[in-house]
């Protein structure tokens, strides 16, 4: 389990980097969204790398939610806060996309990043890469 994962491991693909918690209630009603954009998309390139925000967290609570929801994109932990650092972490949940070209795309503080935007987003994206 105790592997670094880097954003240069998903170079060519789309990815979705949400920092979420267990007790945060806007985290848990966007992230059934994203499971059914992410089983949509993933055989287009696009992947979901969802941060718990674990030094804000329960450990426990985090992957226990996270199971039972039967959830299949990438579970990762932000045990002592530097991903939060790195991405500038006001509140959660936070969504960054980040396009083929790692560039960042988006920015979604709060709800907005809606499984409807998501899609919005991916097709223009795959749109420019044909």
């Amino acid at each position: 389990l105790d592997e670094t994962i880097s954003l240069s491991d998903y170079k060519g693909q789309t990815v979705l980097v949400f920092l979420w918690a267990s007790w945060c209630s806007v985290c848990k009603a966007t992230m059934p969204g994203l499971q059914l954009v992410y089983e949509d998309y993933a055989s287009k390139g696009f992947t979901i790398l969802a941060v718990n925000a674990t030094n804000q967290d329960s450990l426990p609570a985090a992957i226990n939610y996270f199971q039972t929801q039967g959830y299949t994109y990438t579970f990762l932990l932000d045990e002592d806060g530097s991903v939060a650092r790195d991405y500038l972490l006001h509140a959660l949940p936070t969504a960054v996309l980040v396009g083929p070209d790692r560039r960042v795309l988006d920015v979604v503080i709060g709800s907005g990043m809606s499984a409807g935007f998501l899609r919005s987003r991916l097709d223009d994206i795959l749109a420019k890469e044909e």
